[in-house]
């Protein structure tokens, strides 16, 4: 008997580790910016053009959701610091 195991795609990871905290994490800003965090970090560990562009989708998804959700000027300055940070690491 041969067994096969199936492993998950890149894309299915990244979505079940950062979806449902995403979507819970409407104007916290701490949890945004430890995802944020989190997504440099990892993206520091891939090379491969499919794995980074699931990288960028999730940014882009998180910083739709902060535009929507964060009010304060300080909360959103510190927001929009990170997220440049973060973008900065798939232009290198």
């Amino acid at each position: 008997m041969r067994i096969i195991g199936i492993t998950p795609w890149f894309s299915s990871l990244v979505a079940n580790s950062f979806d449902q905290i995403r979507s819970s994490a409407n104007g916290n800003v701490g949890i945004i910016l430890r995802m944020l965090s989190a997504l440099r970090t990892i993206s520091g560990l891939t090379t491969d053009p499919s794995r980074r562009k699931v990288l960028q989708e999730q940014i882009q998804w998180i910083a739709e959701m902060a535009d929507r959700s964060i009010e304060s000027p300080h909360d959103r300055k510190r927001f929009e610091n990170r997220l440049a940070y973060v973008r900065e690491a798939f232009t290198k």
